[in-house]
């Protein structure tokens, strides 16, 4: 089976399984991540089919994209400096540059 939104086809059995494993918030990132809509409207698509599976069936789903402005949260791959370096790379630069302006510190007000 196949849900379609926005001309984008979702397997709507994956969805349908996540929902029976109560993993929720997984089928509404999948709707999200395929379909690139808001994360409101993905939810309220997730409840529909959770208390009716056969809710878009035979339907094709038009909802608005979200642009990238209007976006509060930036992608997994966008960060704010060293892009696509990892979490702990980030974490090691920003303590050297806080050790050193703790060491410049220092020596500038003994």
């Amino acid at each position: 089976m196949t849900l379609i939104i926005n001309n984008q086809e979702l397997d709507k059995n994956k969805i349908l399984s996540l929902l029976k494993q109560n993993r929720k918030l997984l089928a509404i990132k999948y709707v999200k991540e395929q379909t690139h809509i808001g994360l409101k409207n993905c939810k309220d698509i997730i409840d529909h089919l959770e208390r009716n599976p056969t809710y878009f069936d035979g339907k094709n789903v038009q909802i608005d994209i979200v642009s990238k402005s209007k976006s509060l949260r930036k992608s997994k791959n966008d960060t704010l400096f060293l892009k696509g370096s990892s979490h702990k790379i980030q974490v090691a630069v920003l303590a050297i540059l806080f050790l050193s302006l703790a060491i410049w510190a220092y020596f500038y007000f003994s």
